[in-house]
């Protein structure tokens, strides 16, 4: 039996729901199992779809586990430049703080995006340059030049900002991978609001203190 091709034009809703089904269900067992050890098959049954789709719409695993971690860079990004919109961002030290506290708030309302991105991140060498282009590179592109800003106005003097970054977006991902076991000797950490001021408090305001 011959494939249908796919039409030209904007995908139809069953079409979208599909794709977004397919990699809801592909976020949770990448996360689990690893890039290497999940299969289409137990993705596309996830979903509650047919294999076929998951082809159709993304190619291969490959292509899932790209279009996953470019729509995480995009959602990060569009989290961001709301932010900014809102709020004006006039003072630049309030500005870094209000987006290192969107994107703990972000990462924390789904900790199996989390897992997904820093469980295969080193692992393979294509996968690791997407990872950077599409989520890093956009994390550095936002950040670095709110640094520089409160820098420059005095608010914070870290000597190293691209450090001081990563250190920051690791430290919140790992916090949130850890937050179980976390919780087992603070109990107080499974409470999302004392929980997101704990990493705050830990991986934030150290920033801001002088001296």
């Amino acid at each position: 039996m011959t494939q249908t091709a796919r039409g030209r034009g904007r995908p139809q809703t069953n079409e979208i729901d599909a794709a977004k089904a397919i990699m809801t269900s592909a976020v949770a067992i990448f996360a689990d199992k690893g890039f290497d050890a999940a299969n289409l098959r137990e993705i596309a049954e996830a979903a509650g779809v047919n294999m076929a789709l998951v082809s159709y719409n993304f190619g291969s695993k490959l292509g899932l586990w790209k279009r996953i971690i470019e729509a995480v860079g995009h959602r990060i990004e569009e989290r961001q430049a709301s932010l900014a919109q809102a709020t004006g961002f006039g003072d630049s030290g309030a500005a870094l703080r209000a987006s290192m506290s969107a994107f703990i708030g972000f990462m924390d309302a789904r900790p199996e995006v989390a897992r997904f991105m820093m469980r295969d991140m080193d692992h393979d060498p294509e996968r690791a340059q997407w990872l950077y282009q599409n989520v890093t590179r956009r994390l550095l592109d936002h950040f670095l030049p709110l640094i520089e800003r409160a820098r420059t106005d005095g608010y914070t003097h870290v000597p190293h900002p691209e450090l001081a970054l990563l250190q920051f977006a690791f430290g919140t991902a790992v916090g949130i991978l850890r937050r179980d076991r976390l919780a087992q000797r603070s109990p107080e950490f499974l409470d999302d609001d004392s929980f997101r001021a704990a990493l705050q408090e830990t991986l934030v305001e150290p920033l801001f203190r002088r001296g």
